[in-house]
C-alpha cells in the first residue's frame, strides 16, 4: 500500500543571476515499510526533493508545480503547504549534522521530553521515563548519564543516535533521512545504518535515506531512485539496479565503487562535472558527459519507460529496443 506519492514535483531557487531548477519534474512513491533511497552527487537536488516532501522549502526556494499526496491527501503542491499536523509527528527528519539539529543549552533527555510533550500530549515525568527508553532503543551504551547531558558532551554518534531517538519518539509513518552518516567515520557509519535500519524493519515504519553514496544505499534500502540534475533517471529494486544497471549514469556510479577482489588497478570516473542548474544542458541532462549518447539526447529529454520489472529508466538507449548496454 503505498504511502506517500510524488507527482511531476518541481521546486525551483529565483536568484538574482538565475532560475536554478533543483527539482524538475520528480515522481517517486513510497509503500508503507518500506526503504527508498534517493542517490546522486553533490548539487543533483536530493536534499531539496526530501525538503519538499517535509514542506521546509523557504525563499528563495519555491515549490511551482506538482504534489505531494501523503496517505491519500495532497499536503504540499504549488497553491499550499499544509505539513503542520504531520511533521514532527507522521512524518519526520534526520539531518545531515546532528549537533545543528539539537539545542546546545538543553540537556538531552529534555530535548527528548520535550517532543514527547507537545506531540503526544504526554506528562512531564512520562516524557523523561520515555526519554530514557528511547536512548536505549537506539543502543546508547550509558542512557542514565546521556539523559542528563549537553550535546556538546556527545560525541558524533552518540548525538546521531540522540536525533534518531528524538525522530521515532512521536512513532511516525515515515523517516526523512538526509545524509545522516556522511559525517561519521566508517566505523560509526555502519552502526549508525544498522541501527535504522532494525528500527524501520521492528517498527514497519517506512524510510526515505538520502545518500551520494551507493554503497550505503545497498545496505539499507528496498528500492533505489537515481537522481541527476534535478531528475529521477532510473529507479528499481536493490537487486536490479545493483546485479544489471541500465541507465549510463547508473554504471558509472557503480564503476566507481572499489570492490573486494576486483583485477581493476584504477576506479572508473565520470568526465566532465554536474550541470548548472540555473542553465541546465538541452535534451538529456546527462548527455554531455554520456559515453553512449547520440543523436536526439542533445535535442529531446526522454521520458521514463517502466518495464515488466517495475523498473523506470529515462534514457533513449531503451526506447526503441535495443540491447542493455554493458556494465
Amino acid at each position: 500500500m503505498v504511502l506517500l506519492e510524488v507527482k511531476s514535483l518541481r521546486v525551483y531557487y529565483y536568484t538574482p543571476r538565475s532560475i536554478v531548477r533543483a527539482v524538475d519534474g520528480v515522481d517517486i512513491y513510497v509503500e508503507r515499510g518500506e526503504s527508498l533511497c534517493i542517490v546522486g552527487e553533490s548539487g543533483s537536488g536530493k536534499s531539496t526533493l526530501g525538503l519538499s516532501i517535509a514542506g521546509l522549502i523557504e525563499p528563495p526556494g519555491r515549490v511551482i508545480d506538482g504534489e505531494v499526496i501523503f496517505d491519500g491527501e495532497v499536503i504540499v503542491s504549488s497553491r499550499f503547504t499544509k505539513t503542520y499536523g504531520y511533521l514532527g509527528k507522521r512524518i519526520t527528519m534526520i539531518f545531515q549534522d546532528p549537533r545543528a539539529a539539537l539545542n546546545p543549552v538543553m540537556r538531552i533527555g529534555d530535548q527528548i521530553a520535550e517532543t514527547l510533550v507537545h506531540s503526544r500530549g504526554m506528562e512531564p515525568g512520562m516524557a523523561r521515563e520515555r526519554a530514557l527508553e528511547l536512548l536505549r532503543s537506539v543502543e546508547i551504551p550509558d542512557p542514565n548519564r546521556v539523559v542528563n547531558s549537553y550535546p556538546h558532551e556527545l560525541s558524533g554518534g552518540m548525538a546521531q543516535r540522540v536525533v534518531i531517538a528524538i525522530a521515532i519518539s512521536t512513532e511516525p509513518d515515515l523517516i526523512i533521512a538526509d545524509e545522516p552518516t556522511s559525517a561519521l567515520d566508517v566505523t560509526v557509519q555502519a552502526q549508525i545504518l544498522r541501527l535504522l535500519k532494525r528500527l524501520v524493519r521492528e517498527s514497519g515504519r517506512s524510510l526515505i535515506f538520502i545518500t551520494h553514496d551507493l554503497s550505503v544505499a545497498m545496505e539499507i534500502c528496498d528500492r533505489i531512485a537515481i537522481m541527476y540534475a534535478g531528475k529521477i533517471v532510473e529507479e528499481g529494486s536493490i537487486k536490479d539496479i545493483i546485479e544489471k544497471p541500465l541507465h549510463p549514469y547508473t554504471i558509472a556510479l557503480l564503476g566507481s565503487i572499489p570492490r573486494m577482489g576486483s583485477k581493476r588497478s584504477r576506479l572508473s570516473v565520470i568526465p566532465g562535472e554536474p550541470p548548472d542548474m540555473g542553465s541546465p544542458p538541452s535534451g538529456c541532462r546527462f548527455h554531455p558527459r554520456c559515453a553512449l549518447r547520440f543523436h536526439p539526447c542533445d535535442r529531446s529529454e526522454p521520458a521514463p519507460i517502466r518495464y515488466i520489472d517495475g523498473r523506470r529508466i529515462a534514457c533513449f538507449l531503451y526506447g526503441g529496443g535495443d540491447e542493455p548496454p554493458k556494465a
